[in-house]
């Protein structure tokens, strides 16, 4: 089973909420996708913040590190 992930559950994912992620530690890799509108927002979001921010770096990170691991569909 594939599981999309919309903007907020993107998100929780990067704040590593603890109930997604037990529910996502029971699929692999493969199964998580996300969409390209979805990027986009996270994208937006992340730029709106000050580029020294401690925040700002934590958060491109993030999204760089789960980018690496979760299908983004056409």
């Amino acid at each position: 089973m594939r599981y999309v992930l919309d903007t907020t559950a993107f998100s929780a994912i990067m704040r590593r909420d603890k109930d997604l992620l037990t529910f996502l530690k029971e699929y692999r890799p493969g199964d998580i996708a996300t969409v390209p509108p979805v990027v986009a927002e996270i994208q937006y979001g992340i730029k709106r913040l000050d580029n020294f921010s401690k925040k700002y770096l934590l958060l491109k990170s993030e999204r760089d590190r789960l980018l690496s691991i979760i299908n983004v569909l056409p």
